[in-house]
C-alpha cells in the first residue's frame, strides 16, 4: 500500500534489487519475457543497459515501487538508422530504447 504522503526518490538499480526486480516483472507483465541473464545485466549495467528505480522512502526501507530499464545504442548501429534521416557525416547520435517500465499498483 502506498503512503498517504509518498516521498519518491530515484536511484540506480543495484545488485541487491535483483529478486524484487524479477518479482515486479512477473507481477506486472502477463508473460515471462526476460530470462535471468537480462536481470543480471540490469543490476550490473552490462550490455549497455541502464536502469533506475523509484523508492518510497516514507514507507521506511529502500524497496522498489517502480523501475525503468533501457539500452543506449549508437544510432548508426541501430536497425532504424535509415528511417531517422541522420546526417551520414555524424556518428555521435545515440538512441535510448526503453526495455521495461513499471510501477506497482498503489502508485
Amino acid at each position: 500500500k502506498a503512503s498517504r504522503d509518498p516521498k519518491i526518490s530515484y536511484r540506480h538499480i543495484r545488485r541487491s534489487d535483483l529478486k524484487v526486480l524479477e518479482q515486479l516483472h512477473l507481477d506486472l507483465f502477463p508473460v515471462r519475457l526476460y530470462e535471468a541473464d537480462f536481470f543480471h545485466s540490469v543490476v550490473t549495467g552490462r550490455g549497455g543497459i541502464v536502469s533506475w528505480g523509484a523508492v518510497d522512502f516514507s514507507k521506511g526501507g529502500d524497496e522498489l515501487v517502480g523501475f525503468i530499464t533501457a539500452r543506449v545504442v549508437l544510432a548508426n548501429e541501430s536497425e532504424i538508422e535509415d528511417s531517422l534521416n541522420l546526417s551520414p557525416s555524424r556518428t555521435d547520435y545515440t538512441l535510448v530504447y526503453i526495455l521495461t517500465i513499471g510501477v506497482i499498483q498503489p502508485y
